[in-house]
């Protein structure tokens, strides 16, 4: 159907808008680094006076739930980690983040974008709270429609147009803090997501009506698989133990 090509395409050129204003945001980006800064100096004027390093010494185990409001291209993304303790310097854990885009024409949703990643991600600690992260990771990305009337009432959309897998790299730094000697306080400033593999596991193009609208959408499956996320000022709260 020609409408699947034009919709397919429409999605790809809004997450390229997306990606490309998030880079190009100056003022943006520079607002963020103040905010961040003050947000950096209350949490630490309020935290306990041990050092954070000699607390992660003394524990072996840190959970945490997570929330990411700044996420591209899909914004407001959730999720939980846990992490086993090396030491004070080094923790290697599994972290588990989605979220969900709704697709609509003129306030009506007809169908929705779903995002989910799962990585393998160690942090590196230098001093008392700054970090570093890096990991391996696996994303899935799922185009869903409305398949009946029902699914439209209660939004729960059962027809898959298209699902794509993707392997990324990770990079990313942060502050961590910890209080009253099991809690924990943490913001990764920045988190980019970078695939370097990525295949389709349903295509849309069984859609299609003609040789070249099955073309030009496995042309945009195949950008879509491998676009990347990334995250800015993501926070998480916790215990450790």
């Amino acid at each position: 159907m020609r409408s699947i090509v034009v919709f397919m395409r429409s999605i790809a050129v809004l997450m390229m808008l997306v990606l490309a204003s998030s880079v190009q945001g100056g003022e943006l980006w520079n607002d963020i680094k103040i905010s961040t800064k003050k947000a950096s100096s209350a949490v630490q004027e309020n935290l306990s006076k041990k050092e954070d390093r000699d607390l992660r010494e003394d524990k072996n185990i840190a959970l945490n739930l997570n929330i990411s409001p700044a996420n591209f291209p899909f914004p407001l993304a959730w999720g939980v980690n846990a992490n086993y303790i090396i030491n004070g310097n080094w923790m290697i854990g599994v972290d588990y983040l989605r979220s969900n885009k709704a697709l609509g024409l003129f306030s009506v949703e007809f169908g929705e974008i779903q995002e989910r990643t799962y990585a393998i991600q160690a942090r590196r600690f230098f001093g008392n709270s700054f970090n570093v992260k890096f990991g391996i990771g696996k994303r899935s990305t799922e185009i869903r429609f409305a398949r009946d009337l029902f699914d439209l009432v209660t939004t729960n959309y059962s027809e898959t147009a298209s699902e794509f897998e993707s392997k990324f790299i990770r990079f990313g730094f942060g502050n961590q803090w910890h209080f009253k000697r099991k809690y924990t306080v943490a913001v990764d400033w920045f988190s980019l997501d970078i695939p370097y593999d990525g295949k389709v596991i349903t295509s849309a193009s069984r859609f299609a009506d003609s040789q070249e609208d099955k073309d030009d959408i496995e042309d945009v499956e195949s950008i879509l698989k491998y676009y990347p996320n990334a995250a800015v000022v993501k926070f998480e709260v916790g215990v450790i133990f």
